[in-house]
């Protein structure tokens, strides 16, 4: 297990390296399921406006269409909540049961991310409104008149991003899906070992913004060439990037987690967390 910055990096690249092909394929379905659904979610839009516009231009305005976007969208959302914790119960199964050694199929993965996608989605939604509440408490104070209220509330804001984006980061999948536990646990875990894991989480987050703010530039030059190849090969870059990202920081996460389950248990090592995951 990690201990250092560098032994950290070293077993997320290393993770990186060893299920890149089964988180590729994971991504793959997620990212391309979604396009569908968003292609059909834009016809039935781009529909419901024409239909709104001529309804208008007639002086007969129904709701019917303003209707139908919001169900579009509604079910989109819907859909996409589905698909993502799936595949996020999915990749860390993967990325546990490869580090560990143990072979599996893919029924099997996909069988183990049905079974945590509920428990990850209400964890999520309740994580979300706990977030949502401090955020709109933080809010209120920088909308205030008073000056001292007004920068509490910009503190409030941005430890709210801080404390709660380095939570989530580094335990939210693994407590949820692996420990079978709940917000608290994922506390307990991280608490112990909040700047460290900062420094992690920022030191990923800067190093991916670098590196999608080179890939806009180098998308935006291509699509400025006004030449139909270059466009859609900028498109496909940007694709890349993205579903390169989001498959190494699965595998952050996952070894984040690890840490701080070794910090707080010293027997606790990767076959460990694997018999978590195998059981009932």
């Amino acid at each position: 297990m990690p201990f250092s910055f560098g032994d950290w990096f070293a077993k997320v690249v290393a993770g990186t390296r060893r299920s890149w092909k089964p988180l590729l394929a994971i991504q793959g379905i997620l990212f391309g399921v979604l396009a569908l659904l968003g292609l059909v979610v834009a016809a039935i839009v781009g529909a419901a406006i024409m239909n709104i516009l001529s309804s208008v231009l007639t002086g007969r305005m129904g709701f019917g269409s303003i209707a139908g976007i919001v169900v579009a969208y509604i079910a989109f959302v819907l859909v996409a909540i589905v698909l993502g914790a799936v595949a996020q119960a999915a990749s860390e199964f993967v990325v546990v049961r490869d580090a560990a050694q143990r072979p599996y199929t893919a029924g099997q993965a996909f069988a183990f991310a049905r079974s945590r996608a509920l428990p990850l989605i209400g964890w999520s939604l309740l994580l979300g409104l706990l977030f949502g509440i401090v955020y709109l408490i933080g809010i209120a104070l920088v909308a205030s008149e008073s000056a001292i209220a007004t920068v509490l509330g910009v503190l409030v804001v941005l430890g709210v991003f801080l404390y709660f984006g380095t939570v989530t980061f580094a335990a939210f999948g693994g407590t949820v899906v692996i420990e079978r536990g709940g917000l608290g646990r994922m506390f307990q875990l991280v608490n112990p070992r909040f700047p460290s894991i900062l420094g992690r989480m920022a030191t990923l987050f800067v190093l991916s913004g670098v590196i999608v703010l080179i890939t806009m530039a180098i998308v935006f030059s291509l699509v400025q060439s006004q030449v139909v190849v270059l466009a859609v090969l900028g498109g496909l870059i940007y694709l890349a990037v993205i579903v390169g990202l989001s498959l190494v920081g699965t595998v952050a996460t996952v070894v984040t987690y690890a840490e701080c389950r070794f910090r707080e248990h010293n027997p606790v090592h990767t076959p460990v967390l694997a018999d978590e995951i195998d059981r009932a």
